[in-house]
C-alpha cells in the first residue's frame, strides 16, 4: 500500500507541486486581506474542509501506530475522569455540566502567519456554533471563527488579534493574554498590577470571565517576569501548554448558559 501510495506522488508529483503552490498563494492572500479571507472562508468551509480531511486521512494512515497509541491513551483518561474535573476546574466555579465537550480533529493548522487558523472537522451539525471554545487535551488553544455544515475554522491563540481573559491560578489576579509573533510556545500575560507577587513557574489558567471558556483550563506557565517600561503593570513571558504544531484531536466547548448571558450582556450594553 505504502509503495503504491509513493510510486502514485512519483507519477503526479509536478501536478501536486502546483496545487501546493497554489495553495501556499492563496494562504498568502487570506493572511493579507481580513474582508476577503471572512467572506471566502464562509463560503468556501466545506471545498476546504474535503481537501484538507482526505490529506489528512493520507497522512494519517502512514502514521497509523502513533495515532492509535495517542487515541487510546486519551480514551483512558476520558474513561478514568468525570466532566468535571476533566480540566480540574476550580471548586468554586460554577456548575461545570453547564459545559458539553464536543471531539473533533484538526485537518489543517498554521503557526508560521501573524494571524493563524485551524481546520476542525466537526461542523453546523453536529452543534458547533461561532464562538464556541476550542481546547486541546493539554489546554486552551483557540475559538470557533466561522462553520459550515460540516466543517469549521478556528482563530487560534497564534493570532495577533485574538485576546484570552486569563488568571495566575496561585492568587487569582486576572489579566489579558495574547499572542506576539514572534514564537508558537510563548504568549504574554499583561495588565497584572506591579504589586502582585508573580513568580516564574506560575500557573496560568482561563479566568472563567466570558461565556466562551470554563474557569480553571490550563494555558501555560510564567518563565519570565518583568515590568513593562514606564508602567506599573507586568509583562510577563508565558510558556504555553499545547504544543500547537503538533495539534491533532480536540475538543470543542459548548456553554449551555452562553445565549442567556450574552442576552443579558448586550441589554446592559445597551442602556
Amino acid at each position: 500500500m505504502i509503495r503504491a501510495f509513493l510510486q502514485f506522488l512519483e507519477k503526479y508529483q509536478l501536478l501536486i507541486f502546483f496545487l501546493i503552490l497554489e495553495l501556499i498563494a492563496f494562504s498568502l492572500f487570506l493572511n493579507r486581506h481580513a474582508y476577503q479571507r471572512t467572506r471566502i472562508l464562509n463560503s468556501s468551509n466545506v471545498v476546504t474542509g474535503f481537501v484538507f480531511n482526505s490529506y489528512r486521512n493520507i497522512t494519517a494512515y502512514l502514521d497509523l501506530k502513533s495515532s492509535n497509541e495517542e487515541l487510546v491513551a486519551e480514551n483512558i483518561r476520558l474513561y478514568n475522569a468525570h466532566q468535571s474535573d476533566f480540566f480540574q476546574f476550580s471548586q468554586e466555579s460554577a456548575d461545570p455540566n453547564r459545559f458539553v465537550y464536543l471531539p473533533a480533529r484538526v485537518i489543517n493548522n498554521s503557526v508560521s502567519h501573524s494571524r493563524n487558523f485551524m481546520t476542525l472537522n466537526k461542523g453546523r451539525l453536529d452543534g458547533v456554533e461561532v464562538e464556541m471554545g476550542v481546547v486541546s487535551p493539554s489546554g486552551a488553544v483557540g475559538v470557533i471563527y466561522s462553520v459550515s455544515d460540516r466543517y469549521s475554522i478556528a482563530i487560534s491563540l497564534l493570532n495577533e488579534q485574538f485576546r484570552l481573559s486569563s488568571k495566575i491560578k496561585r492568587n487569582a489576579y486576572f489579566g489579558s493574554l495574547h499572542w506576539n509573533t514572534l514564537d508558537a510556545r510563548y504568549a504574554v500575560l499583561e495588565e497584572i498590577p506591579g504589586h502582585v507577587d508573580v513568580q516564574a513557574n506560575d500557573t496560568i489558567v482561563t479566568s472563567g470571565y466570558s461565556s466562551i471558556f470554563p474557569e480553571g483550563i490550563p494555558i501555560g506557565l510564567i518563565e519570565e517576569v518583568k515590568l513593562n517600561p514606564g508602567s506599573n503593570f507586568y509583562q510577563l513571558k508565558v510558556k504555553l501548554n499545547p504544543d500547537f504544531q503538533r495539534l491533532d484531536y480536540v475538543y470543542i466547548i459548548q456553554n449551555r448558559d452562553a445565549f442567556e448571558i450574552q442576552t443579558l450582556e448586550k441589554a446592559l450594553q445597551n442602556d
